[in-house]
């Protein structure tokens, strides 16, 4: 009924304000204290004042109920606070804050509004990374860290990393096309996202096995939705942040201009996986990749695929073109030219662009 709407939109608004006023909390907390354990941590880090500001970074004290007494002072509800996650009940039925001694990352959605956090421990016990839960207004399967900053964003790619200091460093840098993946994989709402804003997406995540698996099935799902998809490899397994802090910006920037489209990256999987010298190995590799290429839904994009591959690992061209007809099964011929279509609708505005949360904060 539209009163239940009513009333779920005005608790949905009532979460967000909690929230928002939790990532004042935080901010002040390293605004207000320079020379602190949590000033220290973001120097060491080199993370610069105006990135602080700009993603709202703070900090959650060490004690039990800093946030929760700041957000009682404010006139909030115990039940509401802990609906919005920031704080859990005891066995004794007590409350205390979730998330303490660690910098706080705010999770802020395409609308500007503070819907969820990630906090970093900073020392002592507990997890080194800590997200808040599924609520009302936070589902980390339909949320990215960053969105807010890269939906402004006039390049026509978008690069996807894993963690929030991946992502900071990356603005830092001048990258401002960057987003985290809340988690490891890729979702499909998350893809959808991405398909509204870019026509190209780059995935950077950390090479080890886990990260590589992670990546393979976020752009199969980003390739489905007939967005472009690239890998981009970081050397010696570093992970962006590492990297950029090495390396600089204008080394990351070859980096993205090398970065290997889907089907051929598969291909140099493949090939590290089979030795294509020999009969069993070579078969094995020209299944794998006629599987990679026959996902492509565009006829001119396949065939360019099967001359590069087929000249890169001296395979022959119509086998590979047999094998990929084979894999198609029969749909080879059906060109898509969804891509070239949605250029033209592809920066669409999304949601209200409000003030940035910063400038309310300050």
């Amino acid at each position: 009924t539209d009163g239940t709407e009513r009333q779920n939109s005005g608790y949905i608004k009532k979460l967000i304000e909690i929230n928002t006023e939790a990532a004042r909390f935080f901010y002040s907390n390293i605004k207000d204290h320079p020379g602190s354990v949590a000033d220290s941590y973001i120097k060491g880090r080199h993370i610069k004042e105006g990135t602080v500001i700009r993603f709202g970074i703070g900090y959650s004290p060490e004690g039990w109920d800093s946030l929760l007494r700041h957000l009682k002072e404010k006139g909030y509800a115990e039940k509401d606070i802990e609906a919005a996650g920031l704080i859990l009940k005891s066995k004794k039925g007590t409350y205390y804050d979730r998330f303490r001694n660690r910098i706080m990352f705010p999770i802020i959605d395409v609308r500007n509004r503070v819907i969820g956090f990630g906090g970093r421990l900073i020392s002592g016990e507990g997890p080194k990374y800590m997200n808040s839960p599924e609520t009302k207004v936070y589902n980390k399967s339909t949320s990215l860290y960053g969105i807010n900053i890269a939906k402004n964003s006039k390049a026509e790619k978008m690069i996807i990393v894993e963690g929030y200091m991946d992502c900071i460093s990356l603005h830092q840098a001048g990258f401002n096309n960057c987003v985290a993946s809340l988690g490891t994989a890729l979702t499909i709402k998350q893809a959808r996202m991405l398909k509204k804003l870019v026509p190209e997406v780059i995935i950077a995540y950390d090479m080890d096995q886990a990260g590589r698996n992670a990546a393979l099935r976020g752009l199969d799902m980003i390739a489905k939705l007939d967005c472009a998809v690239k890998v981009l490899e970081i050397p010696d397994g570093k992970d962006p942040d590492d990297f950029i802090k090495r390396n600089g910006s204008t080394a990351f920037a070859k980096l993205i201009d090398r970065a290997l489209p889907l089907v051929e990256y598969k291909a140099k999987l493949l090939r590290g996986k089979y030795n294509i010298n020999e009969r069993d190995g070579r078969l094995k590799f020209l299944n794998g990749v006629a599987k990679a290429i026959a996902q492509v839904s565009n006829a001119i994009e396949r065939e360019m695929y099967i001359n590069r591959i087929s000249s890169d690992y001296a395979i022959s061209k119509e086998a590979l073109e047999t094998e990929v007809l084979k894999s198609t099964k029969g749909t080879a011929g059906v060109s898509s030219d969804k891509v070239n279509k949605l250029k033209s609708s592809l920066h669409l505005e999304i949601g209200v662009d409000m003030k940035s949360f910063m400038a309310m904060a300050a």
